[in-house]
């Protein structure tokens, strides 16, 4: 009996030694609202899904034109903000072949339209997010050039003195 006693109340402590209820605290001393952090994390995300307006293929189901879990929230993130802003979205090919890709394009394209996403709001494209950047073959280009500046005025002598104030340089 004490037996099975003790193994209930240690059960019990266990229990509610996992249902913390006390208030989280930042490094600063600062109480942290739980539902405040997890709001403001979801905007900096959906920020950032905005900001990038972008479907990778690691958004989809391997092999597949359907979206996975995280390309449909990124999806309906971008729905959101294509039903108020007009935009281009790029769906990158990635290794994809022509006929899956055109398959990735239209499931896009009518899961924006079953989301409310007028055809004219958004054109979908194939670039890389940011923009093209620039070839390889010039950014060392440019790297080497700096490299040599920054060499040839090591060789210079240090700035010249100013000439004294007052006009004249000749000391009279």
């Amino acid at each position: 009996m004490k037996t099975c006693l003790l193994t209930v109340a240690v059960a019990a402590a266990l229990a509610l030694a996992g249902c913390d209820d006390s208030p989280k605290v930042d490094g600063m001393g600062a109480v942290l609202d739980p539902m405040l952090v997890d709001e403001t994390q979801d905007a900096q995300i959906d920020s950032a899904i905005i900001r990038q307006q972008a479907l990778f293929p690691y958004h989809f189901v391997t092999g597949s034109a359907q979206c996975n879990e995280l390309g449909n929230r990124d999806l309906a993130v971008l729905a959101d903000h294509y039903r108020q802003n007009p935009g281009r979205l790029t769906v990158r090919c990635g290794d994809a072949g022509a006929d899956l890709y055109a398959a990735r394009v239209k499931a896009v394209t009518e899961s924006l339209a079953r989301m409310g996403v007028a055809a004219d709001r958004v054109q979908i494209v194939d670039v890389a997010p940011g923009g093209d950047g620039m070839m390889s073959d010039r950014v060392i280009f440019i790297i080497d050039y700096k490299a040599e500046v920054k060499s040839l005025e090591s060789l210079q002598p240090g700035p010249m003195a100013a000439p004294p104030q007052g006009g004249s340089t000749t000391g009279n």
